[in-house]
């Protein structure tokens, strides 16, 4: 990319930049959503350099208040299994769908993204940890509070996040 597109090298270097200084800075206990939001759409960007028109995503964040404080890093590594497990198997590509929302108590964001419906077994499983870190993280912030949800079907995986805000405003 640097030898033929160079704007475009530099900016995906600065997504880089954003992505580390992101884990760098993921000590702290409570970002916003509008910080992992930034985060979440810099490594969209990175992802979108390497799959081109075949990575799409539909962020439906309407309901959502990005003020709203969360744990950093969650939504970011929700992404990159809804672009390792889902888009990067099937050949056309796909739509990530990024929603989210809130009831004044409750705040929540899901990442649901297309599985291949007649593929053969997935070239990369995974181990889960992401997945599992992700848990363990909202069990000690929030205990019985925050939760991960995951549902598969034949067409899709959804991953919903779902963490108390009240009071830590």
């Amino acid at each position: 990319l640097a030898d033929t597109d160079s704007p475009r090298a530099a900016s995906a270097v600065e997504d880089l930049a954003d992505l580390f200084r992101a884990s760098l800075a993921a000590e702290r206990m409570v970002a916003t959503v509008a910080t992992e939001l930034e985060v979440a759409k810099a490594y969209v960007r990175l992802e979108q350099e390497r799959h081109g028109s075949r990575l799409q995503v539909n962020w439906d964040l309407t309901a959502l208040d990005t003020s709203v404080p969360m744990p950093p890093l969650m939504l970011q590594p929700l992404l990159e299994n809804a672009v390792y497990h889902g888009i990067e198997r099937l050949p056309e590509g796909g739509c990530i769908t990024v929603a989210g929302g809130s009831d004044g108590q409750l705040a929540w964001l899901e990442v649901a993204n297309p599985l291949p419906v007649h593929a053969p077994a997935p070239l990369h499983t995974g181990h889960q940890e992401a997945l599992a870190n992700i848990r363990e993280r909202l069990s000690l912030l929030y205990g019985g509070r925050g939760s991960l949800q995951t549902t598969a079907s034949t067409t899709g995986f959804t991953a919903r996040l779902c963490w108390p805000f009240t009071g830590n405003r």
